[in-house]
């Protein structure tokens, strides 16, 4: 290869073209090999980013929004506590589903955490919304007592809450909320994730 008087970076590109190499680069680091190699390390730390991602703790929750005669429910379990004071939840929602267009929209949403023993009402929560009278997907609600937004009846904790910022992520939103009504039906041992089989990670 005659190489005199070309820029390095198209020299290096046009000897890892000639060697059938490949570049990745990580921070100040270029990574160099076959290119076979790097498919195979990134496959690798794919896996590896994944099984990671899966091992976070999550419980499971119903979630619904309303904006007049308008409804949506969905099962999520990206959520956390973010703040004692003022009390704050973070929920992960997926930017293209209509519980993110009401929630954003409305700014308001309703919290409800599922019982160990309703894996099955969650899986009716992974389905459009259809409402009928007063159920949801099957399930009888209530209206909540400050905004009027779905409480599942047969869930056992409740929460109401007030977005307080919206952070458009990649395929799903940052939604941070304060709560500002909340109730107990019974107690019961939380649904997790870990617990039904199911991954919604990595």
């Amino acid at each position: 290869l005659r190489l005199k008087d070309i820029p390095w970076d198209q020299a290096l590109d046009i000897i890892m073209q000639s060697k059938g190499l490949g570049v990745r680069k990580n921070g100040n680091v270029l990574w160099i090999a076959p290119k076979d190699e790097l498919a195979a390390k990134e496959q690798v730390d794919l896996e590896a980013k994944k099984k990671v991602l899966r091992s976070f703790t999550y419980g499971l929750y119903v979630l619904t929004a309303k904006d007049g005669d308008e409804v949506a429910a969905g099962t999520v379990n990206w959520v956390t506590q973010a703040s004692f004071q003022p009390p704050l939840v973070a929920v992960g929602l997926k930017r293209d589903s209509h519980l993110h267009a009401l929630v954003e929209r409305t700014g308001k949403l309703a919290l409800m955490t599922l019982a160990h023993d309703q894996k099955a009402i969650a899986q009716d929560f992974f389905k459009p919304t259809v409402r009928e009278g007063d159920r949801l997907n099957g399930h009888p609600f209530e209206p909540s007592p400050t905004f009027g937004l779905p409480l599942l009846t047969e869930l056992p904790y409740w929460l109401e809450a007030e977005v307080r910022h919206l952070y458009p992520g990649g395929d799903h939103s940052l939604v941070v909320a304060e709560v500002v009504e909340a109730g107990v039906r019974r107690e019961e041992k939380p649904l997790v994730m870990w617990d039904t089989g199911w991954f919604y990670g990595g």
